[in-house]
């Protein structure tokens, strides 16, 4: 870290010197530069290599360079004011230009400052100004070039100068304040009591000191680089570059301290000068321990909703610069989520309304396709899926004849499954061949459904097998016959045996050699 608020010879500087005190060269300071670059994070031999420095916001031409007879050293000084600042700038950055006899111009001297000075934009009223001087020891003093420029501002350290001769107003009046007027004196000076005797009387009286920790004090304290935490004791702070303080704060924040109890609970209040930051936290000791709260910034009244009457709001709401809808601009017909709606008149959609079940959207009237086949309705069925299409173009060429010798692989669609090189697979319990149709649901799980005929011829005691099965996955269910209406008669004829009258009913059914029911009309 460079060496603050001390002027570093650059190299540059240095072999300028050399030149001068061998009488080589002639030196000239000719310019003074306040910038705002920041040099603290460098080491001085780092410094000491710099070339220029930038941006250089302030320039000062010609700075006045005189000669200390007493210490023999040379001052170079210049003031700058922010009349040409478009923006306010912090100081961190004094630097000394100079020129040899040929006019070549180097960076002679740089000084950094931890604690920058400020200077705000020009408010085209009254300039501020900052005042920096560089002093150095020359030995051959009469190859430098002085100047004496009028227009410089006095600095403190000029008026100490000047005015060292000459007693100062407060010396002068601390003796006029041992000063007695003869127009004053009411006895004779004999009973007056001298200054010597007063203070003697005085040490006398019994009074109690005030405790100087206990005293507000009006003056502001500088703090660098400390941590806002501990700084418990009562008064006025600024806090550079310190910790903890409020977060929106600068270096030109101004702390009050007010502590109760000692310094085992208080307050702390930050006030900004650049711009409208207002803030304030506590601090409490617990079990011996320090805990401060969170800084709580100060709202901008003019960012506030102000409300008035019963929670009516000055102008309307926004959000994201948006203004709320009140409520009585709401459209009378606006759908209410959560609630069952009915919708009259015409409603138009941007896009299609999506089921919430299934997530599908629905179709409008007249993207229903026409040969969708329809309920209670006439006419012929010409929809367009599988087995529609399947049974349309069906022909004998066109069914397969024993695609597989599985009934359980069998492929959706028709097949002619015979006996022919062998018995299937899995096929209905009376051996013969069936057309068989397979379909395949898209469900998951994968259900299928067969349907099988028996292909008898028309004398066959087996023409009128009809068998049915599924399967879920892989597991196929066993075949279930389905009667024809034929069978079911002669079934329910078989089954039911008719008799004169109780008696002959009774007889028969303990007679019987087969199930069924043995029934009489009531007379």
């Amino acid at each position: 870290m460079a060496t603050p608020n001390v002027g570093i010879l650059t190299n540059a500087g240095k072999n300028l010197i050399d030149q001068v005190n061998a009488g080589q060269t002639k030196i000239t300071f000719s310019k003074i530069v306040f910038s705002s670059m920041n040099n603290n994070q460098l080491t001085d031999d780092q410094i000491k290599a710099l070339t220029t420095v930038a941006p250089q916001e302030i320039v000062v031409n010609n700075p006045k360079v005189t000669l200390d007879n007493n210490t023999g050293e040379t001052r170079i000084r210049a003031t700058g004011n922010n009349e040409a600042l478009t923006d306010g700038i912090y100081v961190k950055t004094y630097a000394v230009y100079a020129k040899d006899d040929s006019g070549n111009e180097i960076l002679y001297g740089i000084t950094v400052s931890p604690n920058p000075n400020y200077l705000p934009e020009y408010d085209g009223v009254t300039p501020q100004a900052v005042t920096y001087s560089y002093k150095v020891n020359i030995s051959n003093t009469s190859n430098i070039t002085f100047t004496n420029s009028n227009d410089i501002y006095v600095s403190d350290t000029d008026l100490a100068e000047a005015l060292q001769p000459y007693a100062k107003t407060v010396d002068v009046n601390q003796q006029l304040d041992k000063k007695v007027n003869v127009a004053d004196m009411r006895k004779p000076a004999s009973d007056v009591a001298g200054i010597e005797e007063v203070n003697a009387k005085q040490d006398k009286i019994a009074y109690t000191p005030a405790d100087d920790s206990k005293v507000v004090h009006s003056t502001v304290t500088q703090l660098n680089s400390t941590d806002m935490n501990t700084v418990l004791t009562a008064g006025f702070y600024q806090s550079i570059n310190g910790t903890n303080g409020i977060p929106s704060g600068d270096n030109w924040t101004i702390y009050q301290v007010v502590p109760l109890s000692s310094t085992h609970n208080g307050v702390q209040v930050a006030y900004e000068t650049n711009k409208s930051v207002l803030g304030i936290r506590s601090w409490a000791t617990i079990n011996g321990v320090i805990t401060f709260t969170n800084w709580v910034q100060f709202a901008d009244d003019s960012k506030v909703a102000h409300l008035s009457g019963a929670n009516n709001f000055d102008t309307v709401p926004t959000v994201n610069n948006n203004p709320l809808l009140l409520a009585n601009s709401l459209p009378f017909d606006l759908a209410r989520t959560g609630q069952d709606q009915e919708f009259t008149g015409k409603n138009t959609f941007d896009v299609a309304p999506i089921d919430k079940t299934t997530g599908n959207p629905y179709i409008t009237k007249d993207g229903v396709p026409t040969n969708y086949a329809k309920d209670n309705a006439d006419g012929t069925i010409t929809a367009n899926g599988t087995v529609f299409s399947l049974l349309k173009s069906l022909s004998a060429s066109s069914i397969p004849q024993d695609p597989t010798k599985d009934y359980n692989t069998l492929p959706q669609g028709l097949a002619l499954m015979s006996e022919v090189n062998g018995e299937p697979a899995n096929m209905p319990p009376v051996k013969s061949t069936y057309l068989t149709l397979t379909i395949a649901s898209s469900f998951v799980g994968g259900r299928k459904r067969q349907l099988a005929w028996l292909d008898a011829g028309a004398n066959s005691s087996n023409n009128n097998y009809t068998y049915i099965r599924y399967c879920v996955g892989n597991t196929w269910s066993s075949w279930d016959s389905i009667p024809t209406s034929t069978q079911i008669t002669s079934f329910i004829s078989g089954f039911y045996h008719e008799n004169a009258d109780e008696s002959s009913a009774k007889s028969a059914a303990s007679s019987a050699t087969s199930e069924g029911i043995y029934w009489y009309p009531e007379s």
